[in-house]
């Protein structure tokens, strides 16, 4: 039995115990290039600053530079160890799920946390009302309740 559910950027589909992850409004802001970019960017800057060092005030200046490096770090790290960027989920390997306000209130973010630790984040239309049926059949196959809604 097949199952769809309409996401923000494209649809779910339910198919034999699988989740299948299908973006059909692909923007290059939603891709991994555009999210890698920005942290590895700042970090190779970084390096290649300390490298050139010749004076205190560029010293001064990579501390600055490593300083706004560092924060990028996590959100690579993020990316890459801890975000699950699989297309297909086996319903089995999800261990729990939450369900969250998006940053606008026109977006709810259902959370998927895998059983290898990673998660999956899935923003569904908070009007169309789509994440609800969703998280009805999240809930058959996990032993958790949902978490409400949280403002």
């Amino acid at each position: 039995m097949k199952q769809e559910f309409i996401t923000s950027i494209g649809k779910v589909i339910r198919e034999r115990d699988v989740l299948f992850i299908k973006n059909l409004n692909f923007k290059f802001h939603h891709g991994l290039v555009y999210e890698l970019l920005p942290p590895i960017a700042w970090i190779l800057y970084a390096l290649s600053w300390f490298i050139s060092i010749e004076n205190n005030f560029e010293l001064f200046m990579g501390f600055v530079v490593s300083f706004i490096a560092f924060f990028h770090f996590y959100p690579f790290y993020d990316l890459i160890f801890k975000r699950s960027l699989s297309k297909r989920i086996p319903l089995q390997r999800i261990e729990s799920f939450e369900v969250k306000q998006g940053e606008s209130l026109l977006e709810t973010d259902v959370i998927l946390h895998l059983k290898n630790g990673r998660y999956r984040k899935i923003v569904f239309r908070t009007l169309e009302k789509q994440y609800e049926p969703f998280t009805e059949l999240l809930s058959q196959y996990t032993a958790q309740f949902p978490m409400p809604i949280q403002s």
